[in-house]
C-alpha cells in the first residue's frame, strides 16, 4: 500500500431524525457542516423540521489513511449566531474504493455544557441521543476517478 495516496470521499448527508427544538415555535431550522481533512462545507437549511431530508452530496479530496470526518448539526438564526443542537465524529480510516458505502445513523453529541439548548428538560439528556440522530453514507474512491 502506498502511504499518502489521494482518494475521494463521497459525502452523503441524507436526513436527521429526533432533533431537538430550537426556536421557541418547537421546531428547527437545521442545517449540517461537515469537517474532513481541514475542509469544510455545508448543507442548505431546512426550515421549521425537526426531521429534515437533505439528500445532498459532497466530494473532499483526502490522504489515503484519513480517517475522521465531524459532523455538526446547527440551527440558522437570521439575527445572531447558529445554534449548535449536536455533533458527531465517524472514523473512515478502515473505509477503501474497494469497500462498500459506508451507511450510518449517527446519535448527535450533546453540546457543549452551557450551550443554547441547555433549557432542555434534564430528563431528555438522558441516554445521549436525545438531541438526534444524522444518517449519513460515505463511499472512499480513488482520487483519479478510477476505483
Amino acid at each position: 500500500r502506498e502511504k499518502g495516496k489521494p482518494q475521494e470521499l463521497f459525502i452523503e448527508v441524507l436526513s436527521a431524525r429526533k432533533l431537538a427544538a430550537a426556536d421557541r415555535g418547537g421546531t428547527s431550522d437545521p442545517f449540517v457542516v461537515i469537517h474532513a481533512e481541514g475542509q469544510k462545507v455545508k448543507t442548505r437549511v431546512i426550515k421549521t423540521t425537526l426531521t429534515p431530508e437533505w439528500g445532498e452530496s459532497f466530494q473532499v479530496l483526502v490522504e489515503e489513511d484519513a480517517g475522521k470526518v465531524s459532523f455538526e448539526v446547527y440551527d440558522y438564526n437570521t439575527f445572531g449566531r447558529n445554534t449548535l443542537i449536536g455533533s458527531t465524529d465517524l472514523d473512515t480510516s478502515a473505509l477503501t474504493p474497494s469497500s462498500p458505502p459506508l451507511h450510518k445513523w449517527l446519535p448527535l453529541d450533546i453540546p457543549p455544557a452551557g450551550g443554547a439548548l441547555k433549557s432542555l428538560p434534564k430528563v431528555a439528556r438522558v441516554g445521549g441521543t436525545a438531541y438526534g440522530d444524522l444518517q449519513v453514507r460515505i463511499t472512499r474512491r480513488f482520487g483519479d476517478g478510477g476505483g
